[in-house]
């Protein structure tokens, strides 16, 4: 098992005794990352706020230029999904924001800005790939197993005819322990 991989997996069980800690960061109120900063791939991109299709999908950003935040989910920093999305690139020629996220690799860092011009530091755990057509929705959204940053993109080859990829890259990760604090309590949650 390589070190980084090591390192992500800890950091993961880390997050699961959350419930004993409090966020030192505002992201608990419901801030909104404006930022996303990942330096592995060179993404460094503007995120917008975003909801669901009139076909009930995850919306993306009107551009090739900013990321999304499903605005009806968590903000980067609380305990479970939070879902950022962009673009790929247009099926040809003009890059999106995650054109370069599939050169992301476990253990990797990623930075989110919020509202309040605190940047919130994540480490990346998981790197998935599903087929378009049976994406696990429920899976990704509901995820409160820890304080999770989900980076949705198109992946794969792209159907002219559909005007899509045929598969979505998922990249997860959990905020590192540096943004707790250890806070009394008189109780501890769950979150498996």
């Amino acid at each position: 098992m390589s070190r980084n991989r090591m390192v992500a997996q800890i950091l993961l069980i880390a997050s699961i005794f959350v419930g004993a800690f409090s966020y030192k960061t505002a992201a608990a109120q419901q801030l909104p990352p404006v930022r996303i900063v990942i330096p592995a791939a060179k993404i460094d991109a503007p995120i917008i706020p975003v909801g669901v299709t009139p076909k009930g999908n995850l919306d993306t950003p009107p551009n090739f230029v900013q990321a999304g935040w499903y605005k009806n989910g968590v903000a980067p920093g609380q305990i479970g999904s939070a879902i950022i999305d962009g673009h790929v690139d247009n099926g040809a020629s003009i890059p999106g924001p995650f054109k370069q996220l599939k050169k992301v690799n476990i253990g990797d860092t990623i930075d989110v800005k919020n509202a309040g011009g605190q940047i919130l530091h994540f480490v990346v755990s998981r790197i998935d790939a599903y087929k378009t057509d049976n994406f696990p929705s429920k899976q990704i959204f509901n995820d409160y197993s820890g304080a999770l940053l989900k980076i949705i993109t198109c992946h794969g080859k792209f159907i002219a005819s559909k005007k899509t990829y045929d598969q979505r890259l998922v990249v997860t990760a959990i905020l590192q322990p540096e943004n707790f604090t250890i806070a009394p309590t008189s109780r501890l949650i769950s979150y498996l």
